[in-house]
């Protein structure tokens, strides 16, 4: 099965003084515990009657001209699944389209009670993580398939997030999952499963065989969807109706990012790939250079690391990528005892996965 939502969101309002100072008495009236983040607090609601939201950043700007603060903001963090959902499910799937409505309805209701301090008017979506879960139908396929995709470099200028690891004493990739960043998003795609075991969250049987594609889009990339996606978006009047647009084609968003940085090709044995190459309309030269960079690809450990030793350059790279994409390829041959001789690119997820 495939799923396409939104799965967090995050809220921005500028506040004046004694907004702020009602928010904190509040807070401290309900026994709401808080941590300390740059100039300001985060408190915590996870866990609480709190209908979604779950936590409430509290931040200000100092003047060191004036000697006070000049400026105060919070930061509204929202999961709506947590709203209509208070079963193990909450935490393994994003919420369906359908009930967000329900959802949101719910969070300005719970807000409304607990703080009544008019605190989700007059705010601003300042991120929002779309996502889409692909349904395996075993664990070992949803790794496999992930295995795969972590060794297609980005046709796009993006930098890999690394971890520092202690053993190697180096900074690496991370091993169960593709992590890409620039300035205005984040891209991963990972294992549900695993995720939810190494976090002890409860309800990961639900998550078994589940591939998350996740894209944590910031004010800026959300303004390139604003424009993109002008004639939906523009006639919202809030926030809520933006994120009930948005959760209607986050599966449209994930797949247009997923093409953009990885091509549209399925994944072959090498046996197959090589008689689609031979088969093509390709001049020699490029058949050639397909053939080469084919050959590379199960010697290196990452397909960076692969490119480096090409000597291709991002441009070069998007050419390659583009002519195996006109054969309906990957360039990431799928290994000999595999799971399965075929995995989908990403034009034929719904074919392969059904939708729910």
């Amino acid at each position: 099965m495939i799923n396409s939502s939104i799965h967090t969101v995050e809220l921005y309002k500028r506040v004046c003084y004694s907004e702020q100072l009602a928010l904190s008495r509040t807070m401290k009236r309900l026994g709401v515990p808080s941590y300390s983040k740059g100039h300001g607090f985060v408190y915590v609601l996870e866990g609480r009657e709190s209908a979604g939201i779950t936590s409430i950043g509290l931040f200000s700007h100092y003047s060191k001209a004036l000697g006070y603060n000049v400026d105060f903001h919070l930061e509204i963090a929202l999961n709506p699944m947590r709203a209509v959902c208070d079963t193990a499910q909450k935490n393994a799937k994003a919420i369906s389209p359908d009930l967000l409505p329900d959802a949101l309805a719910e969070v300005l209701f719970s807000a409304d009670q607990m703080f009544r301090l008019d605190l989700l008017d007059d705010v601003s979506l300042s991120r929002v993580d779309f996502c889409t879960d692909l349904k395996f139908d075993r664990q070992e396929q949803a790794d496999e398939y992930i295995r795969l995709l972590k060794k297609v470099p980005c046709k796009r200028v993006l930098r890999e997030v690394l971890h520092w690891d202690s053993t190697q004493r180096r900074w690496v990739p991370y091993s169960e999952s593709k992590l890409v960043r620039c300035g205005s998003y984040e891209f991963q795609i990972y294992p549900k499963h695993p995720q939810m075991l190494t976090h002890g969250l409860s309800g990961a049987e639900y998550a078994q065989g589940v591939v998350r594609v996740e894209l944590r889009a910031g004010r800026k990339k959300l303004k390139s969807l604003h424009y993109r996606y002008a004639a939906l978006l523009t006639p919202c009047e809030n926030w809520c109706q933006e994120l009930m647009v948005m959760a209607g084609l986050s599966g449209k968003i994930i797949e247009g990012m997923m093409v953009e940085m990885l091509g549209t090709g399925d994944f072959y044995p090498m046996k197959t790939i090589l008689q689609k190459i031979d088969a093509s309309g390709f001049y020699a030269c490029t058949k050639q250079q397909m053939k080469r960079v084919l050959d590379y690809f199960p010697l290196h450990s990452s397909g960076e690391d692969a490119l480096k030793h090409l000597g291709l350059s991002q441009k070069q790279w998007r050419e390659v990528i583009n002519h195996f994409s006109k054969i309906g390829c990957c360039p990431i041959p799928i290994p000999t005892r595999a799971c399965q001789p075929w995995y989908p690119g990403v034009t034929n997820w719904d074919a392969y996965f059904g939708t729910v």
